[in-house]
């Protein structure tokens, strides 16, 4: 009989745990009710994160990274704007204030216009050439 350390037994169980909650998880993801609360308008970002993983597997983990960061800002891009006011609600932090965003925009403009050949217009944003 082949004798098993304490140590295999503990890595058979956790390989156990694992696969079962692998296949649990597929099977509440082709449930109908769950798919139909999918987010299927999200599926670009989905695809971006998705196919950054896998170009990072394949041994490109530079592209597959640019590919995830795309994927990651695309998926929660509707999350940031709640996450940065309740940020700047919650705590003094000077950069997420509206006052000292709005100040930094009107303090850079005009630099900016100017390297872009266009001229400042009265918000803070640069106008036409």
């Amino acid at each position: 009989m082949i004798s098993i350390s304490e140590g295999q037994k503990i890595g058979v169980g956790i390989t156990g745990f694992g696969v079962f909650f692998i296949l649990f998880g597929i099977l509440l993801y082709f449930d109908s009710v769950l798919l139909a609360f999918g987010n299927r308008h999200k599926l670009k970002g989905t695809s971006f994160f998705l196919g950054g993983v896998a170009i990072v597997l394949l041994r490109w983990p530079l592209l597959g990274m640019l590919l995830e960061t795309y994927g990651f800002f695309s998926l929660f891009k509707g999350f940031f704007p709640v996450a940065f006011g309740f940020l700047s609600n919650s705590s003094n932090i000077p950069f997420l204030s509206a006052d000292e965003l709005t100040g930094f925009l009107a303090a850079t403009a005009p630099p900016l216009c100017h390297l872009l050949g266009r001229t400042p217009g009265k918000s803070g944003t640069c106008g036409e050439s």
